[in-house]
């Protein structure tokens, strides 16, 4: 009985060896990092970013590719601030009224080089307080968060020699759909950088992807706090990132897995702040509705003690679109996961 045992024990110790020398020599070629959030949250804008820093760039075949979808995301923002600004029934002054109208009778997006009549009418509605009032209002209706900075862009972007810039890029949303993956040399390890779509139809296929992941890095849009989904306009999409949320740490996957949360969109954050109160969103926060305390709650609300318990969670405030902020977070991201949970493979 007692031989019987040790053979068994033996049999495991060198099972486990096995397994943590096949590791080792895994996270000594690579390192795996999973992007998860849902979607809006900034995952991508994270990808590009990594492509600035450490890919030198986008091609330039990339960059052609995200001239007729700037154009296309001015065109189709200034229609939605016109149909918004419809239901809320406000007149556009003197002639704008028909113009908008006819805008909208005419309206074709893939109509990617216009003339200067229509730049100028794309400039005069847009100018136009009642449009303007709409964009005011804008976390009533779906509407990409940076369509200020396209339309103010306008005139740039129709130019007949525009070649989009890298913060155009960056400002640029694109739905991620399956799987999109990048790789770099930092710190002289191999990174792989895994980013998956995060609207609910895409969302089925992270599990695919949970197996070998080094470290997490969990990103939410915390501007999103007076926002409805894009699948279910009942549903608020700060309430939703922290239902993903949950169900993720839940996960087996990721019991032992350093996760880093990423409150993404502190700038739009803070413009929310002045328009909309947090208690909306959560009745039960009682503090002023500033960055500091709104900022301190949402924190709270993700890092709860229970979470706590088995495991470390690590958290930054970003800016998606700040290539210098995210280029000083990722180095601190890169040292957090390189010490903590990888730090005894590389010797």
């Amino acid at each position: 009985m007692g031989t019987h045992s040790s053979k068994s024990e033996k049999k495991r110790l060198k099972k486990i060896e096995k397994s943590l020398e096949e590791t080792k020599n895994q996270l000594k070629k690579e390192i795996r990092l999973l992007l998860l959030g849902t979607g809006d949250s900034g995952k991508s804008t994270f990808v590009k970013q990594f492509q600035i820093l450490y890919q030198d760039g986008f091609s330039k075949d990339k960059i052609h590719s995200y001239k007729p979808v700037i154009r296309c995301v001015v065109k189709y923002s200034l229609k939605q601030l016109i149909e918004a600004n419809k239901k809320l029934e406000v007149e556009l002054k003197n002639k704008n009224q028909k113009i908008a109208e006819n805008y909208l009778k005419t309206f074709a997006p893939r109509n990617f080089s216009i003339s200067k009549k229509e730049l100028t009418v794309i400039h005069q509605i847009w100018s136009d307080p009642a449009i303007k009032n709409a964009w005011d209002l804008r976390d009533n209706f779906q509407i990409p968060d940076n369509s200020d900075y396209f339309l103010d862009n306008a005139k740039r972007i129709f130019d007949i020699s525009y070649y989009p810039n890298n913060i155009d890029i960056l400002n640029c949303r694109i739905a991620t759909t399956g799987i999109q993956e990048i790789r770099f040399k930092v710190c002289d390890k191999n990174w792989v950088v895994v980013d998956v779509g995060g609207q609910r139809n895409e969302r089925r296929k992270w599990i695919h992807h949970f197996e070998g992941v080094h470290s997490l890095i969990f990103v939410i849009g915390i501007n999103e706090f007076a926002k409805k989904l894009y699948e279910d306009n009942t549903i608020n999409r700060l309430h939703e990132s922290l239902m993903v949320w949950e169900s993720t740490l839940k996960n087996r996957y990721f019991k032992k897995t350093p996760i880093i949360l990423m409150f993404n969109k502190v700038d739009l954050f803070k413009e929310s702040l002045i328009r909309s109160n947090l208690s909306d969103c959560f009745p039960d926060f009682n503090e002023e509705n500033n960055f500091e305390e709104a900022s301190k709650f949402i924190k709270k609300k993700f890092i709860q003690k229970k979470y706590l318990k088995t495991r470390k969670i690590y958290h930054h405030f970003t800016c998606g679109t700040d290539t210098q902020m995210v280029g000083n977070i990722f180095n601190d991201v890169m040292e957090t996961i390189l010490e903590s949970h990888l730090k005894d493979y590389f010797v």
